[in-house]
């Protein structure tokens, strides 16, 4: 793909953009928050877990890559993805 017809496509896609409606904008702002929320406080589960168990940074490392690896799938899966 060369630079002119990446441009072009830009300029389409820019052409076919809308604003969101007051209400759309909410609801993506409010999405945004719970699933930061989320995140948030599953990051502190796993801290906290890792603080009682008083392991090795090894092990609370592995349980961050899996606990990283569900919330993926399970993102993936919400979205509609393969």
């Amino acid at each position: 793909m060369g630079i002119k017809s990446f441009l072009s496509q830009c300029a389409r896609t820019l052409k076919l953009a809308v604003k969101p409606g007051r209400e759309e904008l909410w609801l993506s702002i409010k999405i945004s928050a719970l699933g930061i929320g989320v995140i948030g406080l599953i990051g502190f589960a796993i801290k906290l877990i890792g603080s009682f168990l008083g392991g090795s940074l090894a092990s609370n490392a592995a349980a961050v890559s899996f606990i990283g690896s569900v919330i993926k799938y399970v993102t993936l899966f919400a979205l509609g993805g393969a």
